[in-house]
């Protein structure tokens, strides 16, 4: 899934990824949650290490009240070069009006194929990535 998120900062947009994410996740009723981000202060945040900015504190808490309601849940911060597909979909996104939604990894863009042929969640498709 690709979405355009407007103009804002980046700290802002990373909270707002992990919020949509993790509400994607509960939607489909899954349990157990790894969420990756290259963002060190949102880790930092919904890990409970750091008080959120004034700007996502009400998203850091919707996080983590979703949290709460996981059987397991595991964060873990990425950095941006350690996973090119994650960081292509929101250069994606800038070319989208509105939410670009690809229900299989068959119709994934080919740049997004080209970057992870052999990726184990594209290949298990069993995973959320915003």
């Amino acid at each position: 899934m690709a979405l355009p998120l407007g103009t804002q900062s980046n700290h802002c947009v990373e909270a707002s990824a992990a919020h949509i994410g993790l509400h994607m996740a509960k939607r489909e009723g899954f349990t157990k949650v790894w969420l990756e981000s290259d963002s060190l202060n949102i880790v930092n945040c919904l890990s409970g290490r750091m008080d959120p900015s004034w700007m996502t504190a009400n998203l850091i808490k919707d996080c983590q009240d979703i949290i709460n309601e996981l059987v397991d849940f595991k964060i873990s911060h990425l950095y941006q070069e350690g996973n090119k597909v994650a960081d292509l979909l929101p250069n994606l996104a800038v070319g989208y009006a509105v939410t670009k939604w690809w229900s299989s990894s068959d119709a994934f863009p080919p740049k997004l194929c080209e970057l992870a042929p052999d990726d184990y969640y594209i290949k298990q498709r069993s995973f959320i990535m915003i």
